[in-house]
């Protein structure tokens, strides 16, 4: 049943005060940003050299984001024909040779990573896969761990990062084989881990392995890692698909899609690629965080908006970057893992995990979480798998200094999350809310508790995007220096937000129920359960109930402009 308080409306000009103030505060926090970095452009221009813009008249552009300047450059070099050549190809086979149509496909992710990277940059990715498959025979969780733990860390040593260097004439042909390999290190895991799973499924231990010791075989397990891994579309940065879900989706008949429906979703990476880059040409955002004089010299709302605006061009990069593979992606029959939520409605940790990077989250349950004992084996297990989670996640992007404070801030936040719920949900303490406090006065709670959970994300992903000295200053300036002033007024805003999302969050649910309603043979009450009552346990229900997820702290003005995160089906 759901509960009392998730379902009552505040009053019309509650919610209207809320979005607009939501609104004007994102827009006013974007414009002081904005005006710092006009005031500072000359000198911005000489610290890190801006570049000649296109996208607004007279505006420079700040091209300091890696991630963002490096996919563009590669995007417009080789990547964009190169997906296009898959994408045609695959039909192309298809229709001709169906049954080939996946060997096709290998070769051609083969042929396109030697035009990049070289003949030696494959052999090194062919001897990855080679080590891998060789100690995933032993089926062992612990040997396949400990050899992906070792090829991992070779992308940290000075010695192979020199001579893989020496191989190129340029660093951004270094980095793309870097990128390849952290990327199909995953894959390489995941599918030695299904592979090691693969007798007890058929059996247990004591049935007879069907693909150990002939040689034939050996060489079909090679080729479907090599179909796995150089799978050209999610070939160099994802988003990952477990090789549990490719393999039973790449032998699916390619998706027929409308020219219409088709140019529809080209519009709308246009349009996500188009707002990345007025971000950059708006607000010289990355230029001003990689300086400690002007993050120190920003007054208290352009230092909200230096936040906001890193993390909001975060998610609308990896929009782009994910969308435009998702799309060749869902072409070829695969359902690729949901594009990223909008980081300004995350309300936790918890939630910032399952909803931004959707493919990475099901790859760290499926092989660190639950193989560890995840929740059903006790308190310190679930701490040991969550940390393990955490600490592989640092380890894979790097081990950086200020990766481990990333990853420490979100265990903490997670734990204590959990610690707050389990106390929320306390027989005496749940009885003398609902006692005390009207469903209305729960929902403006929830959110006023949610708001310290955010402006905690928010500074964990300031340590994640700019460094440590970013998170430091946000640190020193909002909840040291400014908790009076700049800590209070931010609780506030966050606060405000809450029940527009959360009105915004039930009004999609519910027609996402009617939807499922016309579409679906199931009995009205268990799919009200499945779309109204999402699995979760909420601070204020009691013990065994289930609900909706906490509401959301903060509203943003991307679910506005694009009310929908990921490709229509």
């Amino acid at each position: 049943m759901t509960p009392k308080w998730e379902i009552v409306s505040l009053p019309r000009w509650e919610m209207t005060a809320y979005w607009i103030l939501s609104f004007i505060s994102h827009l006013f926090s974007f414009h002081q940003l904005h005006k710092f970095s006009k005031e500072h452009e000359v000198s911005l221009d000489r610290a890190v050299e801006l570049e000649r813009g296109f996208l607004i008249w007279g505006n420079k552009k700040d091209p300091t984001d890696f991630e963002w300047s490096f996919w563009n450059e590669w995007a417009w070099r080789s990547l964009f024909w190169s997906l296009i050549g898959h994408a045609v190809l695959s039909r192309l086979a298809a229709f001709y040779l169906p049954r080939l149509r996946v060997a096709v496909l290998t070769g051609y992710g083969l042929l396109s990573a030697g035009w990049l990277l070289g003949v030696r940059g494959v052999l090194v990715l062919l001897l990855h896969l080679s080590i891998s498959l060789v100690v995933a025979q032993l089926r062992s969780f612990t040997f396949t761990w400990l050899c992906s733990l070792m090829l991992l860390s070779t992308l940290h040593f000075t010695p192979p990062q020199d001579l893989q260097r020496s191989w190129y004439s340029s660093e951004d042909h270094y980095y793309l084989l870097v990128f390849s390999t952290a990327v199909c290190s995953l894959r390489c895991i995941s599918f030695s881990l299904e592979l090691s799973w693969c007798p007890l499924q058929d059996g247990g231990h004591n049935s007879p392995p069907r693909l150990n010791g002939k040689l034939k075989d050996q060489i079909l397990q090679f080729y479907k890692l090599s179909t796995y891994c150089f799978y050209h579309p999610l070939f160099y940065n994802g988003p990952i698909i477990t090789y549990k879900d490719f393999s039973e989706e790449i032998e699916k008949p390619v998706c027929d899609i409308s020219v219409l429906h088709l140019l529809r979703e080209i519009l709308r990476l246009c349009l996500w690629w188009c707002l990345a880059e007025f971000m950059i040409h708006y607000m010289y955002m990355h230029a001003i965080q990689s300086n400690e004089t002007y993050l120190e010299m920003l007054p208290p709302w352009a230092l909200g908006g230096l936040a906001l605006a890193l993390v909001q061009f975060f998610y609308v990069k990896y929009l782009v970057l994910f969308g435009a593979v998702s799309l060749i992606v869902r072409l070829d029959g695969l359902e690729p893992p949901s594009l990223p939520r909008c980081v300004s409605i995350m309300y936790s940790f918890t939630g910032m995990w399952r909803q931004f990077d959707v493919g990475l989250y099901k790859w760290l349950i499926r092989y660190i979480y639950v193989p560890l004992g995840g929740s059903r084996q006790g308190v310190f297990r679930k701490l040991l798998s969550t940390a393990l989670a955490f600490g592989f996640v640092c380890f894979w992007h790097g081990c950086h200094d200020y990766l481990m404070y990333w990853a420490l801030l979100n265990w903490v936040g997670v734990l204590l999350e959990n610690v707050l719920a389990h106390f929320l949900s306390s027989g005496p303490l749940h009885n003398a809310i609902l006692h005390c406090l009207s469903p209305r006065m729960q929902r403006r709670g929830l959110a006023l508790i949610s708001a310290f959970s955010t402006g905690f994300l928010i500074l964990s992903n300031l340590f994640f995007l700019g460094g440590i000295h970013v998170g430091r200053i946000f640190w020193k300036k909002v909840f040291v220096q400014g908790f009076t002033s700049v800590t209070v007024s931010m609780l506030e805003l966050n606060g405000t937000g809450d029940d527009a999302v959360m009105r915004r969050k039930r009004f999609l649910k519910e027609n996402t129920m009617i939807r499922r309603l016309t579409n679906s043979s199931s009995s009205s009450e268990s799919l009200i359960r499945s779309v109204i009552c999402e699995p979760g346990l909420s601070p204020l229900l009691k013990r065994g109930e289930t609900c909706g997820q906490m509401p959301y702290c903060v509203v943003s003005v991307m679910p506005i402009i694009f009310p929908y995160n990921g490709i229509d089906h």
